[in-house]
């Protein structure tokens, strides 16, 4: 059997730290990317495999899903962002935004976002990407604009690229006022200027200008302090200058923070900080982190440098973050394991250590951290611990303090590996060490040691050479004779991936693909250009051949095949339409091509795992749902038995697209953690014990052969056996955790069981019964079956879920049995029975139809009775109805004919009674001096009475001298008065138009608007006068306005403003302005007509309980 080899690292501490807890309740994956705690003190933790939301007492976890349109855009989520109380999920898709009222996520499709900050002042938010620029975006998460560079206009943003080694670091803003905003593209700063939506680029001329910028800090609105691969630099803006720090000139400086002194808190001042080695006056600190350490320099107003103090070394590049909170900062390392806490004076608080490289670090209010780390969340402060690890059950274990560049097994017994030091080989049972320095420069052994990536810079060639790829040159080491070849790399651009087939070998940059022919030993440039060559793939995750095409993987925009070779037109094949001829991912990791199956197998990120048929063409997804441990595949790999698939959780192996076989997890002591970039090997060998079988399903032939499986990581590596794997063949029980009983409410009640019986009322739903077994071994991969009503069927599967749901149950009684299998194959040693007895519904029950029966019987008996009523009900309703129709005609007679026809006034009248006699009136008096009196009144009530009212009032403006409004008010209220009609008022308003100026006088009606043409200005005119027949001797004010050519004035009743909705909330007079003010340049018909539009939108088909009358009076001439 072939040696199990591993790779372990320890981590040894000279200090002493303080404690730090794991979060022990179950994520979705160990592996976690970020944490916080949002607004609502809710902790969201951001995994590979899924996000989580921890309220305090449960994890709640979310997932995307390909069918659900508002669930997350990928499961993979990188950072977490807040903005305005919503929250903002990133992933390589988009943005996801949290919707907490619906609990479901609104979709924003941004390729690549890196970091996103928000312009609270002008509600924007802004994204830069890893290749398409920067995003604007308003507060609803609408994209405005994405800027991109244009090389023939300086005005446009420098590069569309940001790195996400910077993300959140380098895009600031300057002035919160204005909304501008500095960002660093690669070594040039932009400035974006939101008043005229351009860039101004600002170059530095000194010696660091052309390292890329690491982290922007601000000091104001004028000046920033901006750290760089090599160096550090102030920025005046205005100027357009640079200042570097002398200090820091051969110095990598990693991040920076600007800290004014006039912020610190009453606990943080101390004299001494206020004043530099010469007296001056300190205005800022910076915090400098750099490879040499922790530094605090002291600035004064001017920005000059006055003090610096080493507050921390930084052994070995330790740390490369500074992370910040109200009172405190703390220094951390990617992919490092230590936090040091510092106050603002720079005076360390405390050390924390935890045993798992950094990916994040997230501080609460209370000022505690939580570490996110490639095996858990780690804080400050302990947990509860309630889950317990299993035994291990993989075999034995070989640990070797190394880091794996590169690793590949070349037969059962012969292998080779790329470490921090060497090239080691061993063939035919000879080592052979061949070290890096014998054949690289410290810079290029450097170089590949501080890859955040593990094993994609060197491969394993065709002629049995390696290729090595370092920052600057492709080098060929000949394993037989340690002899090199070196070849400078073109187009001076950083490659980040090398991939060998056959002849040629692939080099990946961010802007497209260089091949390198072995044999003739030249490099020719494959680019992405956005006109000419738009389907090429800006670099790779992958290559591979199958069928004989070309497949290459790009984590932006998927799938390309092309025709034989990387010259021909490539074809993108993943597309967000399902469709089993194409691939429904772009987060593809790796493609794996098996000759002999004539099948590929493609890896992706958060879309599971697709198999490829090459005889039919066709596309078949595997997820979660179908048995893999996880959606996020890193690698897969074909085995003579088996599939296999890895994950950060684990392995799978199936035996066919519907035969899941086994997981192999932490539990079985796969605690791999990083991984290389080609991390799944597959490797068989023949077993005379085993006997061949056919096996349909995948198109596989078991044969006598063992699968070795071999996981690549970056510090470790596993090798096992399928035949080493343990069964759990144990015996165990499945039993009832609780029974749920919902009822049409959704609301539930926990049910009892009693002998197995289960009594449910006739208003239940649905019910869930939680189940568990007492299995001690991976109790997740236990599967549930269930036989309702001894269905011919047999047991149907509930698959992992151990709560099962039985709906749609009938009355009277129903047999359940529910049993479990594990993944052992091992059924429960029992069979749970229960028998659903549901009670019947009232109305369904034998007594209540012989009630039916006699209520039938009464029933016919009070319809008789009923008829004789209703006849004479019906005579006395059609006299009534004769009666109100006459005095409908008598209400509509009192109305004006026609509309006086002047071409100096636009006029258009509409009147929509409640009833068949109305209380609404209008009219048109024109005196003999052309004057035109318009009246527009209200009588309360409706019906015949009111009628009367505006008989009355008709009747007395025939009758009295026509003056000016007030005055005809006072005789009208003497009038209606002396009728004494009770209770009964009459609302009424008077309007007197004549020489270029309407007067206006008003008893108790609405408001009159009256827009002035000239101003452009809408008013709203109300005259508080009581209504006609309240009090004898009330006198009637009034107003006067010029009415001009385009003046209008609207006279309306109350039926309009207080016209409910099917909610019963009235439209209200606001609502009445704005539709005014919004026609009021239109003719008087339009006007008219918006007004009843408006009305009707609103009322939507209900009748209106009170008349509405509507006079549009438009000066023309």
């Amino acid at each position: 059997m072939k040696t199990i080899k591993f790779l372990f690292f320890v981590l040894l501490l000279n200090k002493t730290f303080s404690q730090l807890s794991e979060f022990e309740h179950q994520l979705s994956s160990k592996k976690i990317n970020v944490s916080i705690f949002d607004s609502k003190d809710l902790f969201w933790i951001a995994t590979e495999d899924g996000l989580d939301m921890y309220d305090g007492n449960n994890i709640h976890n979310f997932q995307s899903i390909l069918s659900e349109k508002n669930s997350l855009l990928n499961s993979s989520i990188q950072n977490i962002i807040e903005i305005d109380k919503k929250l903002l999920f990133v992933s390589k898709d988009g943005l996801s935004i949290f919707n907490r009222k619906k609990y479901n996520y609104d979709r924003v499709k941004i390729p690549l976002p890196i970091s996103i900050i928000d312009d609270k002042k002008n509600n924007l938010v802004y994204v830069t990407t890893s290749n398409n620029g920067l995003y604007q975006l308003d507060y609803d998460f609408n994209i405005l604009n994405n800027y991109k560079t244009d090389p023939l206009n300086p005005f446009t943003i420098s590069s569309n690229s940001f790195f996400e080694s910077s993300r959140q670091k380098t895009i600031k803003f300057l002035n919160q006022e204005t909304g501008d905003i500095v960002l660093a593209a690669d070594q040039i700063i932009n400035l974006f200027q939101r008043d005229n939506n351009s860039f101004k680029r600002l170059t530095s001329q000194s010696e660091f200008g052309s390292e890329t910028v690491n982290s922007i800090s601000i000091f104001d609105n004028n000046n920033i302090i901006l750290a760089r691969r090599r160096g550090l630099e102030i920025l005046n803006i205005k100027e357009k200058k640079f200042k570097s720090i002398d200090q820091f000139k051969f110095d990598k400086v990693f991040d920076v923070y600007v800290k004014k002194t006039e912020t610190f808190g009453d606990d943080e001042f101390d004299i001494q900080e206020t004043s530099g080695q010469s007296g001056d006056i300190v205005a800022f600190h910076a915090f400098v982190l750099s490879n040499s350490g922790l530094f605090k320099l002291s600035f004064d107003y001017d920005y000059n440098l006055i003090r610096s103090d080493l507050l921390s070394k930084n052994n070995s590049n330790e740390f490369d973050k500074i992370s910040t909170s109200d009172k405190h900062f703390f220094v951390w390392g990617t992919n490092k394991s230590r936090v040091v806490k510092f106050n603002y004076l720079g005076n360390q608080l405390d050390n924390f250590s935890n045993q798992y490289p950094m990916n994040g670090l997230c501080i609460d209010k209370n000022e505690n951290i939580i570490i996110s780390s490639i095996n858990g969340l780690f804080v400050n402060k302990d947990f509860e611990n309630v889950f317990i690890k299993e035994k291990p059950i993989l075999g034995h274990l070989e640990f070797s303090e190394r880091r794996y560049h590169f690793y590949k097994s070349l037969n059962r017994n012969d292998y080779l590996y790329v470490d921090q030091k060497t090239v080691t080989s061993f063939i035919g049972g000879d080592k052979k060490t061949i070290k890096l320095n014998s054949f690289l420069d410290k810079e290029s052994i450097s170089y590949l040691n501080n890859l955040s990536s593990n094993g994609r810079n060197v491969t394993y060639l065709k002629n049995g050479n390696l290729a090595i790829l370092t920052n600057s040159e492709l080098i060929i080491l000949d394993l037989d004779t340690t002899n090199t070849s070196s070849f400078a790399l073109p187009n001076n651009v950083l490659f980040n991936g090398i991939v060998s087939i056959n002849e040629l070998t692939y080099l990946s940059f961010s802007n497209g693909i260089v091949t390198f022919d072995i044999e003739s030993t030249e490099f020719k440039d494959y680019r992405y250009d956005e006109l000419f060559n738009n389907k090429f793939p800006r670099g790779f995750s992958d290559v591979e051949l199958v069928g004989g095409d070309l497949w290459i993987s790009n984590s932006e925009t998927g799938l390309h095949v092309f025709n034989k070779n990387i010259d021909s037109e490539p074809i993108i094949y993943s597309t967000d339409t399902i469709n089993n001829k194409r691939i429904t991912s772009k987060s593809i990791n790796k493609i794996t091509f098996g000759a002999e199956y004539n099948k590929a197998l493609i890896s992706t990120q958060g879309d599971g795992l697709f198999v490829y048929n090459v005889k039919d063409s066709v596309f078949t997804q595997l997820k979660s749902d179908d048995g893999l441990i996880s959606n996020n595949i890193i690698d897969s790999d074909f085995g003579s038995n088996f599939i296999f698939f890895l994950s950060s959780k684990g392995i799978n192996y199936f035996e066919g697209l519907d035969s899941f076989k086994y997981e192999i997890d932490i539990t079985n002591g796969f605690d791999v953690l990083v991984f290389n970039q080609d991390p799944l090997r597959v490797n068989t060998f023949e077993d005379e014990n085993l006997i061949s079988s056919d096996d349909g399903g995948f198109g596989f032939q078991n044969e006598t052969l063992i699968e070795e499986i071999e996981v690549i990581g970056s510090k470790k590596i596993i090798s096992f056996q399928t035949d080493q794997i343990a069964l759990d063949d144990n015996k165990y029980e499945i039993s009832i955790l609780n029974t749920k009983v919902y009822e049409e409410s959704n609301d539930f009640l926990y049910s009892r069981v009693d002998n197995g019986i289960i009594d449910l009322n006739s208003n239940v739903d649905f019910i869930e019964i939680e189940l568990f077994t007492n299995n001690k071994y991976k109790r997740n991969q236990v599967e549930y079956f269930y036989n309702l009503n001894a269905s011919n069927e047999g047991f149907t599967s509930n698959g992992f879920n151990n709560i099962l749901r039985i709906q749609s149950l009938p009355n009277y009684g129903s047999e359940l049995k529910i049993k479990s299998i594990n993944k052992s194959g091992v059924e429960s040693n029992n069979v749970i029975a229960l028998n659903l007895f549901k009670t019947p519904p009232w109305y369904q029950r034998i007594e209540t139809i012989v009630a039916y029966i006699l209520f039938a019987i009464l029933g016919v008996y009070l319809y008789s009775r009923w008829r004789e009523k209703s006849t004479s009900k019906k005579l006395e309703e059609e006299r009534r109805n004769k009666e109100l129709e006459e005095a409908r005609e008598l209400q509509n007679s009192l109305l004006p004919k026609t509309i006086p026809s002047r071409k100096e006034y636009d006029i258009s009248v509409y009147l929509k009674s409640a009833t068949e006699v109305g209380g609404d009136y209008y009219d048109f008096i024109e005196s003999e001096d052309k004057e035109l009196f318009v009246v527009c009144g209200d009588a309360t009530g409706h019906g015949v009475v009111s009628g009367i009212m505006v008989s009355v009032t008709k009747a007395g403006l025939n009758g009295i001298k026509m003056s000016n409004p007030g005055s005809i008010l006072n005789h009208l209220n003497s009038i209606v008065k002396r009728v004494n009609f009770g209770r009964l008022r009459m609302s009424l308003s008077v309007a007197k138009i004549n020489n270029g100026s309407v007067e206006l006088s008003s008893a108790a009606m609405p408001p009159t608007y009256y827009y002035n043409a000239n101003q452009n200005k809408v008013e709203e005119i109300l005259v508080p006068n009581l209504p006609l027949g309240g009090i004898e001797g009330e006198k009637f004010e009034g107003v006067k306005k010029d009415f001009k050519k385009g003046d209008v004035m609207v006279m309306i009743s109350d039926g309009l403003p207080e016209l409910p909705n099917k909610d019963n909330v009235l439209l209200d007079y606001p609502k009445v302005f704005d539709c005014i003010k919004n026609n009021c340049n239109k003719d008087a018909e339009k006007i008219k007509d918006a007004l009843v539009d408006m009305s009707d939108n609103w009322s939507d088909g209900l009748m209106n309980p009170d008349d509405i009358t509507i006079v549009v009076i438009k000066k023309a001439i």
